[in-house]
């Protein structure tokens, strides 16, 4: 939609997609729905709006246990602190934490020379 100038457009659908998964009560949907949104608010330069965006995403994606959505909420959240100058937030320090121990786990059971 962006090739299209149909910006509009991308916020009414994520915005019916937020009350969707609201409805639904579904975390993980509702933290990559807010990185989209996070994505979205930047490129208009509504900035403030996209850092908030970001840190709900990057909640909701830690609450929800969704690891992959937590990395790609860090990174458009840090970006969006960039772009306002908020070098010492971009980085989240502390924030990012490997999921569980099960992970450890599964890692340390490959077989070595696997890594």
């Amino acid at each position: 939609m962006l090739p299209l100038g149909e910006q509009a457009r991308i916020f009414d659908h994520l915005c019916e997609a937020e009350a969707l998964a609201e409805r639904l009560g579904d975390d993980q949907r509702l933290g990559r729905i807010a990185c989209y949104l996070c994505i979205y608010l930047s490129n208009m330069e509504e900035h403030d709006r996209a850092i908030g965006a970001g840190q709900r995403a990057l909640a909701l994606a830690t609450t929800s246990g969704a690891f992959d959505v937590q990395v790609v909420a860090q990174t458009y959240l840090g970006a969006a602190y960039y772009r306002v100058g908020d070098f010492q937030h971009m980085s989240l320090p502390g924030v990012l934490r490997m999921p569980s121990r099960s992970w450890t786990r599964r890692w340390s059971a490959l077989p070595s020379g696997a890594t």
